[in-house]
């Protein structure tokens, strides 16, 4: 499977400018009610200081605590935590209906550079490097969407040994 994306990205939605919508406190809300706090955390160290009407829409893929939990070098390893974090979320917003509209193999960058998140259909499941989404549509709100994942997403060895740029990849869509 090439790097290349096999349509563009015309889904992403420019939030409105009138109001102040509190999406994303709004998702952190909702992912600390469904065991998704880890992520939630993040959200609000990253992004609460943002307004939604100045703020990139953005889709996060949101893994349950206990994956987080499981993948026990992530816990107390403060230099993951970014790392983590960036490669849950895309520069854009995603609903589950723009997901499964996607062609199987679409390749979508995260704001971890070098790292992609690769759509493909299995057995009726929708799947996101291997991971299949558990919760579509956890929240949806005016600047954010959140699909909930019973497991974190791995970055591949390759990439976890070259040195760390945190960014938007500026691959294409």
């Amino acid at each position: 499977m090439g790097f290349g994306v096999s349509r563009p990205n015309p889904t992403c939605i420019v939030p409105s400018a009138n109001g102040d919508d509190h999406s994303f406190r709004e998702a952190s809300s909702v992912l600390r009610s469904r065991e998704h706090s880890v992520m939630a955390s993040f959200l609000d160290l990253q992004l609460m200081g943002f307004k939604p009407n100045n703020a990139e829409p953005l889709t996060l893929f949101a893994p349950l605590d206990d994956a987080i939990k499981m993948k026990g070098d992530y816990i107390g390893n403060f230099t993951e935590y970014q790392s983590i974090f960036f490669r849950h979320v895309l520069p854009c917003k995603l609903s589950w209906a723009d997901l499964v509209n996607f062609s199987d193999g679409t390749v979508l960058g995260t704001y971890l550079e070098g790292f992609k998140i690769h759509v493909t259909k299995s057995g009726g499941n929708l799947l996101i490097n291997g991971v299949a989404i558990a919760y579509p549509d956890l929240f949806y709100g005016e600047s954010i969407v959140v699909h909930g994942l019973r497991e974190v997403l791995v970055v591949p060895e390759i990439l976890a040994e070259s040195p760390s740029h945190m960014g938007v990849d500026q691959g294409e869509f």
